[in-house]
């Protein structure tokens, strides 16, 4: 079992070895820009990961306060908190209710009915009223 071992040892010590710089090299100016690339995204990602935190993107307090209202359907009060903080989903939230709140369609108490169909409408089309 030994003499296999250094058998192998042996004609693996044979090849030539090839190490990073040389790999780099070969690839040519494109692994210059992607090595770049890559230490620039890395840093991206721990950058982000150290200052982005839980309490920026929402609070307990402002989910509770936007819980009661939306189950009042007080959406101006609920636009009036959400000008009120800074985290991301008080962002989303403000930008959805004006959105809504200026697009909203008053609706009628009473019952639209169709119209009925006129005489004019049916000639030509073989249907009688």
């Amino acid at each position: 079992m030994a003499a296999i071992l250094l058998a192998a040892a042996t004609e693996n010590s044979d090849k030539p070895t090839t190490s990073l710089w040389q790999i780099i090299v070969s690839g040519g100016p494109a692994m210059y820009v992607l090595g770049a690339l890559s230490i620039i995204a890395v840093m991206l990602v721990f950058g982000y990961l150290f200052t982005m935190r839980r309490g920026a993107v929402v609070t307990g307090r402002y989910m509770q306060t936007a819980d009661v209202l939306l189950r009042k359907n007080d959406f101006l009060s609920l636009l009036a908190v959400s000008n009120r903080h800074n985290e991301a989903v008080a962002s989303v939230m403000e930008r959805t209710l004006h959105f809504l709140t200026k697009t909203q369609v008053p609706r009628s108490p009473r019952r639209v009915k169709s119209p009925k169909p006129r005489a004019s409408d049916s000639q030509g089309c073989g249907i009688n009223v």
